[in-house]
């Protein structure tokens, strides 16, 4: 990228198998070099740090959450990928009321499932919301310390 976004310190792509070499193809990436990987650069970012990846490859959240967890950081999704993790019916997958997870649902998101009535997709993540003041982290604070918001309905 020749003009990143001035305020990300860190952008993770998912994309394990991108990019072959000329030569032939470059050697597969395991989740657990991934993870390893992920510990390092979360602790080595003072800032929040976003990875772009497919909610829907369950292996590369559980990986992020497991990095997260180790690096103590909160692990915050969108409400797309709690309500996939949801969907899967398997409690052993980080669920959005697990203490280190988050889930960020913007107020224009809120605004339709209200419109919508699809409260069900909000009702475990309603004791746990992260809305953007509680995200920030106060100079000093330790890395997973999240203040919860409560009165929050969608």
């Amino acid at each position: 990228m020749r003009q990143p976004p001035a305020d990300v310190d860190v952008l993770l792509l998912e994309g394990t198998h991108v990019g072959r070499e000329q030569g032939g193809p470059r050697p597969s990436v395991s989740d657990a070099d991934v993870e390893a990987r992920c510990v390092e650069l979360f602790k080595a970012v003072d800032g929040i740090v976003l990875a772009a990846y497919s909610p829907q490859n369950i292996d590369r959240l559980v990986t992020l959450h497991r990095a997260a967890k180790r690096s103590g950081r909160v692990l915050v999704l969108d409400l797309y990928a709690a309500t996939i993790i949801a969907a899967t019916g398997y409690d052993t997958i980080p669920q959005a009321d697990w203490e280190g997870v988050r889930v960020f649902v913007p107020l224009s998101q809120r605004i339709r499932v209200k419109r919508a009535e699809e409260f069900e997709r909000t009702e475990r993540i309603r004791a746990h919301p992260c809305l953007p003041r509680a995200a920030r982290r106060p100079s000093g604070s330790p890395r997973d310390d999240v203040p919860r918001v409560h009165g929050w309905r969608p």
